[in-house]
């Protein structure tokens, strides 16, 4: 019975695995290429090249699958629970026994390890990545960081009719 469990914990475990890859690459590779448009669009008004596009666009990649993660997983748990239920191998494994929480565990389990790999690994990743991320991104479309541009602002239409100019160094 022990070697059963073992062998359907393992079965369903690569089987989820192999759901969460394909669910993350299909909704990371639609959500770079959304990216890469709107890098596109922002490069072609602002006269820059093409590299930019994709440099920008990757930078911001692992912040992005941070955000997808959570619905990655839960995507791919239903395709798993789906697909075993449609093969009828969920009611052969109840009929021999084992509880809905006997195959449910390898989901639950690699739910968890993911998620300790993104908390501890990625987020830290993402994080440094998105700091560079802004750096590249005002360098190549805001022309520098903007500490050292000063700043007038007008604001206009006050009760009296009158307006006032303000100065700001940096922003």
């Amino acid at each position: 019975m022990k070697l059963m469990t073992s062998r359907m914990w393992a079965y369903i475990a690569r089987r989820f695995m192999f759901n969460a890859l394909l669910v993350l690459t299909v909704i990371c590779g639609i959500v770079f290429a959304v990216e890469c448009i709107e890098n596109l669009r922002r490069a072609s008004n602002a006269d820059k090249a093409a590299d930019i596009v994709f440099v920008l666009s990757f930078l911001r990649l692992p912040w992005l699958v941070e955000q997808i993660l959570p619905f990655a997983m839960m995507i791919a748990a239903m395709m798993t629970f789906l697909t075993l239920g449609r093969s009828h191998e969920l009611t052969v494994a109840r009929s021999t026994g084992m509880s809905v929480w006997q195959f449910t565990a390898p989901v639950l389990l690699l739910s968890l390890v993911i998620g300790l790999f993104s908390t501890l690994v990625l987020n830290p990743l993402a994080a440094g990545l998105l700091a560079h991320h802004g750096e590249v991104y005002n360098d190549a479309f805001r022309g520098g960081t903007g500490a050292e541009e000063n700043r007038w602002i007008r604001q206009g239409g006050g009760a009296d009719g009158g307006s006032s100019v303000l100065y700001a160094r940096g922003s």
